[in-house]
């Protein structure tokens, strides 16, 4: 897939950092753009041009990643919708192959979602749920056999940050993040106790840099990872890279090689009571910890980094023409 020529459009830059050959067109903010990237900007003028260049066949994908809802006239962060409309309605009767990259938080079925699906020949959901979600009753069914699960995964620069050695456990519970969720919110204090009750407990009061951040995810045993705005959060993926034990809430979404619950992570119920129940009968057994923490790091590294992520969304775009 690495010669693959493929066409990025969004605000995201996921393929254009994974593969070469790969021509973005940012609509985003300026500064958003990551570094070292050129790019074509998605002005008229410009997207005219990319227009004829995949009517011409230059490209044998297109990946498209659908922008979080616009926040007033330029949306969100300044990205501008009217660039991504315009291709969009330039694009689409194209017979080129596409593929949808859906990575939002809250992944409800917009119209603007709604018509990149029927467009696409497979589209990636993030926060796929379980049940239909909400897509069924605006998708026919040959449109929903098109989605497909995908995680948030690790950059480059995240994978560079992981211990490059083993690090001595110093702490049987660890957590670094915002309060900022009910569930959060309602079990922090948890931990806390646990704390007072003798358990190994670090919580980072502050943000870390990231090193660090890994460096005391490395350290614990057990890493608590409760949903985000998302189920999906790095905090999952991170920890289990970092050789540590994902503690997370019981997952109501469909996913691609999931961290299975006993297998290469914890899964446990938000009831009263049901989080420190978990981590007493986890930290009985730390040889099973150890077992998990290894088949974790193992699935993440293999199937949960940006490249692993990029190879099978572009062996969608010909798997899905080859039927």
């Amino acid at each position: 897939m690495s010669a693959c020529r493929v066409l990025e459009i969004g605000d995201r830059a996921l393929v254009a950092r994974e593969h070469p050959t790969t021509t973005l067109a940012w609509t985003g903010p300026d500064h958003a753009l990551p570094a070292a990237l050129s790019r074509e900007s998605c002005v008229v003028r410009p997207a005219s041009g990319l227009v004829e260049r995949v009517r011409a066949g230059s490209f044998d994908v297109v990946v498209w990643h659908v922008p979080e809802p616009g926040i007033g006239k330029l949306g969100r962060g300044g990205a501008r919708p009217w660039r991504l409309w315009y291709l969009s309605h330039r694009l689409r009767s194209l017979p080129t192959r596409w593929i949808v990259v859906d990575t939002r938080d809250r992944a409800k079925p917009t119209r603007g979602a709604v018509r990149l699906l029927e467009r696409a020949d497979a589209y990636f959901l993030r926060e796929c749920p379980a049940d239909d979600g909400g897509w069924s009753h605006v998708t026919a069914a040959k449109h929903s056999r098109k989605i497909q699960p995908v995680s948030i995964g690790l950059s480059r620069e995240r994978l560079a940050d992981l211990p490059r050695s083993p690090v001595a456990k110093s702490a049987d519970v660890f957590f670094g993040g915002r309060a900022d969720t009910p569930l959060r919110q309602a079990e922090l204090p948890v931990l806390r106790e646990l704390g007072r009750a003798g358990v190994r407990v670090d919580i980072a009061d502050a943000p870390l840099p990231r090193a660090e951040f890994y460096r005391r995810c490395a350290s614990a045993h057990l890493v608590w990872s409760p949903e985000g705005q998302g189920w999906q959060c790095f905090r999952h993926y991170e920890a289990a890279a970092c050789g540590s034990v994902p503690l997370m809430n019981r997952p109501a979404i469909r996913q691609h090689q999931p961290l299975v619950d006993g297998e290469h992570g914890l899964h446990y119920d938000p009831a009263p009571g049901a989080l420190a129940a978990a981590i007493v009968a986890a930290l009985a057994d730390r040889p099973r910890l150890e077992r998990i923490a290894a088949a974790g790091r193992d699935l993440v590294l293999r199937h949960h980094t940006h490249r692993a992520i990029c190879d099978r969304i572009l062996s969608a775009a010909y798997s899905s023409a080859a039927k």
